[in-house]
């Protein structure tokens, strides 16, 4: 089984192209209802709002991102639905990168995920590795 390679996105990143392609398959959104234009997403890579980003990569070929929030969350967006992708992306963030400390109603100390109620995958991912719901988001018209 080959090793999923995280590859950082910088903001003057040469795989803009690639990003788009993923945004665009994507099954499941949170931040975005319809696909933003090519020159909008552009802008958002080049001023990107997270501590940190990576394009996953397995056997050379994307298969979806990954990053973690200033506000200690963790986003996964992966192009196949597989369980055991995300508990190795979640399991090595988690490993390697620390949550920044907790700022009252802000940020909590811990990581968290927003996860779909659609994505069985993640949720199932999550639950495998032990992992609880604190709280359902709902989205105000």
């Amino acid at each position: 089984m080959s090793a999923i390679i995280f590859e950082q996105i910088k903001s003057e990143s040469s795989i803009l192209k690639e990003l788009y392609e993923l945004l665009d398959s994507r099954k499941y959104s949170i931040s975005h209802e319809s696909l933003p234009s090519f020159e909008d997403h552009k802008e958002f890579v080049e001023n990107h709002p997270y501590r940190f980003w990576w394009i996953l990569r397995k056997e050379k070929k994307a298969i979806g991102t990954a990053y973690i929030t200033r506000e200690n969350g963790i986003g996964i967006n992966l192009k196949v639905e597989e369980i055991s992708i995300y508990q190795k992306v979640i399991a090595r963030v988690t490993e390697e990168f620390d949550p920044l400390p907790a700022i009252p109603s802000v940020r909590p100390h811990f990581f968290f995920v927003n996860a779909p109620p659609s994505n069985t995958s993640l949720n199932q991912a999550l639950e495998k590795l032990g992992y609880r719901v604190t709280q359902k988001t709902y989205k105000v018209f």
